[in-house]
């Protein structure tokens, strides 16, 4: 198995658990705050691997993320507001969001492919020999501080406390 598939199932079981997927989209809407990134962050310390930035805006995977991805999301929730007010073809409405959220889905992969390609550019072995929970935090630290759309969260806010406890129960089970 190659390490992009690893990451992309990897990210479905992470994200199929509990609350993780409700605190994800949480801290996506409220913060802004890139669930790929997040779960990459969570991924790479069950490699033992620290990270160390997140991809620049002209780099593949940021360049994808905001070419496509973003876009892909945009249409869709105004698809989904547009079928809240509809009263007719209902079924073909819903089959075209279910196609919409399955593009988005295929083009999240593609996102977590590229980070999975390119590692050696993200993050270095936890040479600091970190236990895993420390690892986590600061994975998920570097995620919070090189977003642009935050000037007030760090992992001391109780949401961000929350994902952290989520992943470090996951990984560590």
């Amino acid at each position: 198995m190659t390490k992009s598939s690893e990451l992309w199932q990897f990210a479905n079981d992470f994200y199929a658990t509990g609350k993780v997927a409700k605190q994800l989209l949480a801290l996506q809407n409220d913060y802004q705050l890139n669930v790929n990134q997040l779960i990459y962050a969570v991924w790479l310390s069950t490699f033992d691997y620290k990270l160390e930035r997140l991809p620049a805006a002209d780099e593949n995977a940021a360049s994808w993320r905001s070419n496509i991805c973003i876009p892909l999301r945009t249409l869709r929730f105004e698809l989904r507001r547009t079928k809240a007010q509809m009263t007719e073809q209902l079924d073909a409405v819903e089959a075209c969001y279910q196609q919409m959220l399955a593009a988005e889905l295929a083009a999240e992969r593609v996102e977590l492919d590229l980070l999975a390609s390119q590692i050696e550019n993200y993050a270095q072995a936890n040479n600091a020999n970190l236990a895993v929970d420390q690892l986590i935090l600061k994975n998920i630290q570097c995620c919070c501080n090189a977003s642009e759309s935050l000037t007030s969260i760090d992992v001391t806010d109780k949401a961000i406390e929350s994902y952290i406890h989520l992943a470090t129960e996951y990984v560590c089970q």
